[in-house]
């Protein structure tokens, strides 16, 4: 009697794990993209200063140049097209190094870049960066070609806080 009622049991809490653990995932994620929203962009920046506190790090935030054209000309299938191939390269580009990589919303992504060792490493990223949007993009059969304001701010120079991480790199990429 016990396992007619225990087996039906474990099959309800492993599918309930298995929802918990979605509801977690999209939480945190882009659907579009599945890169990381800006509610887990957040929790990575909080994660790597907690994990160390006196180490350089910094945020980039792009901003898409034109990318309303896209979806005003083309139209908004065309432009989650753009949006799903930036993601794709950027993953593909950076997500092997430790860099944390995120769509904030609309068409505005986030990089977090731990361990930045030189000055010249935060130029260097943002032209690996400008590099990886630069390759032609054909939604629709139309080619465009994609580049980005970029702003960006160093922790624990520019700000300490995440919040403030992300406002200092918004003034950057506007200035």
């Amino acid at each position: 009697a016990v396992m007619v009622f225990a087996w039906p049991l474990h099959r309800a809490l492993r599918r309930q794990a298995a929802y918990v653990a979605e509801q977690e995932y999209l939480a945190q994620h882009d659907t579009l993209t599945g890169l990381k929203n800006r509610d887990g962009f957040m929790r990575e920046i909080e994660r790597a200063i907690a994990a160390a506190p006196g180490e350089v790090m910094a945020v980039l935030l792009l901003d898409l140049n034109r990318f309303k054209d896209i979806n005003d000309t083309l139209g908004h299938a065309a432009g989650d097209h753009v949006l799903e191939d930036v993601g794709e390269r950027l993953r593909a580009r950076f997500g092997d190094s430790g860099t944390c990589v995120a769509r904030l919303g609309g068409d505005e992504l986030a990089v977090l870049a731990p361990r930045l060792e030189t000055p010249w490493a935060l130029e260097n990223l943002g032209a690996r960066l400008q590099e990886c949007l630069g390759r032609t993009i054909l939604p629709g059969g139309v080619e465009l070609d994609l580049a980005a304001s970029i702003g960006a701010a160093v922790y624990p120079r520019d700000a300490r806080t995440p919040s403030e991480l992300l406002r200092c790199a918004d003034i950057a990429m506007y200035a």
